[in-house]
């Protein structure tokens, strides 16, 4: 039996590991960035064509270590390049056809035009050497050959929105997990003096959009606000009442949403009914300050199953349970901005949603990792579908304002 190709991506860092369910269920699993970068990491070795892909941290930490350099790569969710290697046995490193590489490599480096032929001499004569091909396509590419494909070694796990002008990374029907502006636009966030209901909001919305030139594709990102927290069924038929406007707007097209959203309970004065807090949509821009929105994020994994399956220690609000929680919570929006090339020293705003003390792990799980930088707001609120008990999110705006 065929079970096809097996790809791997090594990396070094220090991961989060445990059991994130609690009690009830239990999911012995990784998360962090190193963990993450890994997994980059082996879906990388897809666009290279190789079957072993090894980061320059472990590289460098590993002796004797003998490679193939595969150059540096933009992976999703960084902005800085990471350089990798493909580890090769004695005989493969030690061949004249790696000496050959290795100097159609380094011309490449020094941006040399005398890279295309020697890298095409090594795709003819050495379909074993994949890498070849790989780096060929990126000389093509800076040649202006309009043939050539285009891969940059970036594996991105966003989407283009250009009606909007901006870029958002895809999750369910009801929202996106965040949205990113093009170059040239900026994000303005407004805020709502009080809550508006979500039709009038949605009204008030449009209005609001279109005085300032903008087509009610900008919209980008909102804050709700409910009466109380929702069953997963009633959660369900709220959204798909609330994604009607925007298929309305052009926005979501029967599948995909880009418009990030939280979407909370308050805990004490709750409206009446779903109201809107907050919105955002894009504008031109006259600097080159990049801007971003994060879409709330609970502690539930992403994927299919219920709720109680998939959140980390499910009904167990203890100190360590609270820890665990926020802990996963605050690494989920660590990802989301990753995919935009952002991190904590970005944010202008965080904001927190719990009505459990969670001081205990602020200063370790929040402080620490940089997620206060700017400060935090806590909302003493619950996050919308029953036992979720922490949610977060997070943006960088340079325009706010309150109407």
């Amino acid at each position: 039996m065929n079970f096809g190709i097996t790809r791997i991506g090594l990396h070094a860092g220090p991961p989060l590991v445990g059991n994130f369910s609690g009690s009830r269920f239990f999911d012995y699993t990784a998360y962090g960035d190193a963990i993450n970068t890994a997994a980059r990491l082996e879906a990388a070795n897809k666009f290279l064509g190789t079957r072993i892909c090894v980061s320059a941290t472990l590289a460098e930490r590993t002796q004797n270590f003998q490679d193939g350099p595969l150059g540096d790569l933009i992976l999703r969710g960084r902005s800085e390049p990471l350089r990798a290697y493909e580890p090769l046995p004695a005989d493969a490193f030690k061949a004249p056809a790696m000496t050959q590489y290795s100097q159609a490599f380094a011309k490449l480096e020094a941006g040399g035009a005398s890279a295309m032929p020697a890298f095409a001499a090594l795709v003819g004569s050495r379909a074993d050497y994949p890498w070849a091909g790989f780096h060929l396509k990126i000389v093509e590419r800076r040649q202006g050959r309009p043939d050539a494909i285009g891969i940059e070694g970036a594996v991105d796990m966003t989407r283009d929105f250009p009606a909007g002008n901006y870029r958002f990374i895809p999750a369910v029907f009801q929202y996106s997990s965040g949205a990113a502006a093009d170059p040239g636009y900026e994000i303005e966030r407004v805020r709502f003096d009080k809550p508006v209901a979500l039709a009038e909001g949605f009204a008030q919305v449009a209005k609001y959009i279109r005085a300032v030139g903008r087509p009610l594709t900008s919209f980008c990102a909102c804050e709700l606000r409910s009466p109380a927290a929702f069953t997963e069924v009633g959660f369900r038929n709220f959204n798909l009442h609330y994604v009607k406007a925007l298929a309305e707007w052009g926005i979501y097209d029967g599948t995909t949403n880009p418009v990030a959203r939280s979407n909370v309970a308050p805990e004490i004065e709750p409206p009446s009914e779903p109201s809107f807090y907050a919105f955002a949509f894009t504008r031109p821009s006259q600097t080159a300050t990049s801007t971003f929105v994060i879409a709330g994020g609970a502690e539930a994994r992403e994927g299919a199953g219920s709720y109680a399956e998939r959140t980390v220690r499910y009904r167990d609000v203890s100190a360590d349970g609270m820890k665990d929680k926020v802990r996963f919570t605050v690494s989920q929006m660590e990802s989301r901005m990753q995919a935009f090339g952002f991190g904590w020293k970005d944010a202008t705003g965080v904001q927190a949603y719990t009505v459990r003390d969670f001081y205990p792990v602020y200063a370790e799980e929040l402080v620490r990792r940089g997620a206060a930088r700017s400060g935090l707001t806590w909302h003493f609120a619950r996050p919308p579908v029953n036992d979720l008990e922490f949610e977060m999110d997070c943006r960088r705006v340079a325009r706010e304002m309150v109407i």
